[in-house]
């Protein structure tokens, strides 16, 4: 009896130690983009910043969050779009402060793009 105890001990002691390595292996997302591609509410969360907007799209590579909206409207110049985005710095730097202390990653941007029908790049700003 004393034989088998040992032996079922050693054998709990061995997968409590399978369990830990396994789980030190594990390597912590280093950018946004491997750190949302892991967590699947991040995912939702951020297809939810434009899901009200059909002309909008958010892309992920690497520590860049990228926006995209398209624009049908002729009248919007890169002047005017300009305008509106240096409106939103201090929104788009707050965002990017929550994400990185979310994430417990640093070095994260948000580059905010207006393209026309055609795909063509009207103007941009990265925001850091």
């Amino acid at each position: 009896m004393k034989g088998k105890k040992r032996i079922a001990l050693i054998a709990v002691a061995l997968v409590i130690l399978m369990l830990f390595v396994t789980a030190c292996g594990k390597k912590a997302p280093e950018t946004l983009e491997e750190y949302v591609k892991a967590n699947q509410s991040e995912q939702d969360a951020i297809q939810g910043i434009v899901s009200d907007d059909p002309n909008a799209t958010v892309t992920i590579t690497g520590n860049t969050l990228e926006i995209t909206y398209t624009v049908e409207d002729v009248n919007f110049t890169a002047d005017i779009l300009n305008n509106a985005l240096g409106s939103l710095g201090d929104t788009f730097t707050g965002v990017i402060k929550d994400l990185e202390t979310e994430t417990g990653i640093s070095g994260i941007n948000i580059k905010v793009s207006y393209v026309d029908a055609s795909g063509k790049e009207i103007t941009s700003k990265v925001f850091e």
